[in-house]
């Protein structure tokens, strides 16, 4: 009998949770189905041996069943081959003494057969391909849209869909594997039953600008992938400078057009920012492994199947936080605010849905009929300046008595004026205090 020398480890050392791995993982099983060469070296560990245990059948054959119409007869067998043989050799293995199930975390080489000749069985044949992927595309659809309904409600819960909401939908879910089309017609159906939804985009038709892609971006600034970031934040601020004069605008559609407008550019400049930070950090050199290493942590590498990943449930915690108070902040600041969430996520927990945000709307109506008694800095917890507000009022009113004193009214009027102004910008702040005081991060980091 042939002797292979392979290092087998602890229950301890090696062990992965391929939950944390899982796109390389599956990158690796698309670029397999691709090439369709898949070779299992039957004198080594195979890292992916557990794809076996997936409760989907063409991950057992380690094929990406969403390339079936790329796999063939042929391959399945030809997969199915090479893990028989690897099982088979493991099988002859132990016939002189070397245990299956101490390197495979207890399973029996039985059983994984069991699993595997389950998954030929379903998939050898075109039929049975094409129907396993109907059912499967069927489930998928379902959880998606189960997933994707929170968002769609957050956003439309004040019966208004901006053009953030709406683009953070599509975003949510493209990652979770519907289509636009699908996405779309999810979108209406959720309008229709909460009826008298106004929808900011369907003025025009603003769908490419919701799916953009970074070369989209690229050319809304005219600047190429190689631009250095002063030609990128020039050409930003530029275009953006040439919609804002629209806000003032008498007319309603040159208003509503302007901010789809800005919000657009400001989605446009974000996604440039994410798109080479990720560039960056796929260029970083991966930290050297020591020889022997690679092979002792894969030999315990575990698959998930039902137990739900801590992360993505953060994820859509702070997906559905973004969503739900996208409407308070700008474009650039909505980026910065989910980056921050995202490089921070082991501190998120549900307590970031109940953060107490202030609507601008309720600051400036406050500033418009109780000015003058500070109920606007009230609300914003500033109370110093509440109070002398309401305090002047006060006192003028007890002091000036004739026209003489006429001009002390002058003060409390510039400072209710410069309060209205101001208004929106000081309900961000304190919002993005509350975000602050949450991630126990120093003030003023999102500003």
């Amino acid at each position: 009998m042939e002797n292979f020398d392979f290092e087998l480890t602890s229950e301890e050392s090696g062990k992965i949770d391929i939950q944390a791995h899982s796109k390389p993982y599956q990158e690796r099983i698309r670029e397999i189905t691709k090439s369709g060469n898949l070779y299992i070296d039957p004198g080594e560990i195979w890292e992916y041996w557990n794809v076996l245990k997936s409760e989907n059948l063409f991950e057992r054959l380690f094929l990406d069943i969403t390339l079936q119409d790329m796999i063939t007869n042929e391959k399945v067998t030809n997969h199915y081959n090479q893990i028989k043989n690897y099982l088979a050799r493991w099988r002859e293995r132990e016939g002189s003494g070397i245990n299956f199930s101490s390197s495979h975390n207890g399973y029996s080489i039985s059983e994984l057969e069991r699993y595997l000749e389950e998954a030929f069985i379903s998939l050898k044949n075109v039929q049975g391909r094409v129907d396993y992927y109907a059912s499967w595309k069927r489930k998928a659809d379902s959880d998606a849209y189960e997933k994707l309904a929170p968002y769609i409600l957050t956003a439309i819960e004040d019966k208004i869909l901006s053009f953030t909401e709406k683009r953070l939908i599509f975003t949510e879910g493209q990652k979770l594997g519907l289509t636009n089309d699908q996405i779309a017609e999810e979108i209406n159906k959720y309008k229709r039953i909460r009826g008298d939804v106004k929808d900011e985009t369907e003025s025009e038709n603003k769908l490419p600008a919701i799916i953009m892609t970074k070369e989209d971006a690229y050319n809304l600034f005219s600047v190429s992938k190689d631009a250095s970031e002063q030609e990128i934040e020039e050409s930003y601020h530029i275009l953006r400078d040439s919609y804002i004069t629209g806000l003032n605008s008498s007319i309603e559609n040159i208003r509503t057009r302007s901010k789809i407008k800005l919000e657009e550019i400001d989605y446009a400049f974000s996604l440039i920012q994410k798109a080479r930070k990720e560039m960056f950090h796929e260029n970083k050199p991966l930290l050297p492994v020591k020889p022997g290493q690679a092979k002792k942590q894969v030999a315990k590498t575990e698959i998930k199947q039902k137990d739900a990943d801590p992360r993505e449930k953060k994820m859509q915690i702070i997906n559905t936080f973004i969503i739900k108070f996208s409407k308070y902040f700008d474009g650039k600041t909505i980026f910065l605010v989910k980056e921050m969430l995202e490089s921070r996520i082991e501190a998120v927990d549900d307590a970031l849905l109940f953060i107490r945000m202030k609507n601008p709307i309720v600051t400036i109506l406050l500033g418009v009929f109780l000015g003058f008694y500070g109920a606007d800095r009230f609300f914003l917890k500033d109370f110093g300046l509440g109070a002398l507000k309401l305090g002047l009022v006060i006192i003028i009113g007890l002091i000036a008595r004739d026209e003489s004193l006429l001009g002390l009214y002058i003060f409390p009027w510039i400072f209710y004026i410069a309060d209205l102004i101001t208004a929106k910008s000081r309900t961000a702040k304190y919002n993005l205090k509350s975000l602050e005081n949450y991630l126990n991060l120093k003030s003023g980091t999102f500003r």
